[in-house]
């Protein structure tokens, strides 16, 4: 995965270790208090992407689509989201929309989701752009991972990579990330 080693500043793995370290941080994690945690936690600044030139058109390119709702399939194992680190893994669901699925969050009102899935899984809507020509194509499969994950590190390792290997594999040029 070399040409996605920038994704993170080269700073900020040092600021995480430090921040780790530090007494106070040790004893927000040891009693999972979320408050002194997130105080002084190092957060990302992120820059200009690191591997974008020029801008894809959307009428002539492959769509994507990634996730931090959560979402994860019957026979995929559930994010743990308990904790102050969370989970770093990544659930590949097939992009378009789901039967079954279930949430594993706890950090979001669910019920706007559960009443229409588009809402962070917006299959429906990209495949009516692919019907009005607006965009491409749409990748056969999209991406999920649980939005409240404090371990950057571990979540670019993981998660981004996998991500960032699928779509390339399937030739993706725009990913849609829908946020919680």
């Amino acid at each position: 995965m070399d040409d996605y080693r920038d994704v993170l500043p080269e700073d900020w793995e040092g600021r995480y270790q430090a921040f780790l370290a530090q007494p106070e941080v040790q004893r927000a994690i040891a009693t999972e208090d979320s408050d002194l945690f997130f105080k002084t936690y190092p957060r990302v600044v992120n820059g200009p992407p690191p591997f974008v030139t020029p801008p894809p058109v959307p009428s002539e390119s492959r769509v994507g689509i990634v996730s931090t709702a959560g979402l994860y399939l019957p026979a995929q194992a559930p994010f743990r989201w308990q904790g102050l680190f969370g989970d770093t893994g990544v659930r590949t669901l097939p992009l378009r929309p789901l039967e079954g699925y279930s949430i594993a969050h706890g950090h979001y009102d669910e019920g706007p989701v559960r009443q229409d899935q588009n809402v962070l899984w917006p299959a429906e809507r990209l495949a009516e752009l692919v019907r009005l020509g607006e965009i491409g194509s749409l990748a056969a499969s999209g991406y999920v991972i649980d939005g409240y994950c404090t371990d950057a590190i571990g979540l670019v390792r993981e998660a981004g990579e996998a991500i960032y290997c699928g779509m390339r594999e399937e030739g993706v040029d725009i990913a849609l990330i829908v946020p919680v």
